[in-house]
Parts: structure tokens; sequence; C-alpha cells
């Protein structure tokens, strides 16, 4: 996991953990800016290229509209491009109550993210019943772990 966010990387269950760009967002989440997304991956562009050398292929797991999920996929994807990485990315866009700004961000990402990778493959769930925000998120995380996993089976 890639973020600024201290409480988000804390609170992870992925071993591997990485925070960017501490001196920009000072361990705070990049909210809706992906200006600062970006820039928060930027800023330490010798560490991620280092951290991708022996990488042939890779397959990049976001959730769009937020600063380091927009901005910083997509920095993330240039910086791949770069080092002539084969990525494929498995998004999620923002529920249908969220914000106009969220789905602007996530939308004008994808674009962007469709002209940086292999494939691109939009998770989407339809919410036709009351659900907490929890349950939300779970079932996207099952969504989600279903097309990382279909992706896997396919290489």
């Amino acid at each position: 996991i890639i973020d600024s966010d201290d409480v988000t990387l804390k609170s992870s269950k992925i071993y591997e953990k990485i925070r960017v760009g501490y001196q920009l967002a000072k361990g705070q989440s990049c909210d809706l800016n992906t200006i600062l997304g970006k820039a928060c991956i930027f800023v330490h562009k010798r560490k991620v290229k280092n951290l991708l050398k022996d990488i042939d292929n890779m397959i990049i797991v976001t959730s769009l509209g937020g600063g380091i999920g927009s901005g910083g996929t997509v920095a993330l994807l240039q910086i791949a491009k770069e080092q002539n990485i084969k990525t494929k990315v498995v998004c999620s866009t923002p529920f249908e109550f969220e914000s106009k700004i969220r789905k602007s961000n996530a939308r004008n990402a994808f674009l962007e993210i469709r002209k940086l990778t292999c494939e691109a493959i939009m998770a989407k769930i339809k919410v036709t019943e009351p659900q907490s925000i929890n349950q939300l998120f779970d079932s996207l995380d099952d969504v989600m772990m279903r097309l990382v996993l279909d992706e896997l089976n396919r290489c």
C-alpha cells in the first residue's frame, strides 16, 4: 500500500507499506487534491523507481476520486512507463452518493490511466438496498479481489 495518510497506513492489514509525501502532506490525507497526490509520489521518484527496478509486469489496485488514488496512481503509472513496465490497473470509482468533485477526479484520472496502461478495469457496485458504509466497502473489496484474481489467472 502506498499512501500519504498515516492513519490509513496504520490501519491497513497490508504487510508492505510505503508512506509518501510526508514533507508535503504532513502524514495527512491528500483528500481530493490530485495535484498533491501526484506530488507525493514524484517527491519520492527515486525511491519508487528503485522499488520497481526488477519488475516487468505490475497490477495496480486503486480507488479513484481522492488525491493519492487519482493523482498518485497516474504518477506511479508515469514512472512505471518510463521503466518500460507493463501495467494493468484495477480501480474503483466513487459511490453514487459521493461528491461531484470526487467523481470528477475519478473520471479525469481514469482517462489519464487508460493512456498510460495496457489495460484499465473499472470495478463498480450498484447499491440496491440500504447498507452501512462498511458493508459497501466490504462488497467493493470482494469485487476488486475477484477482478485481480481474474487478471492473475489470465497471466
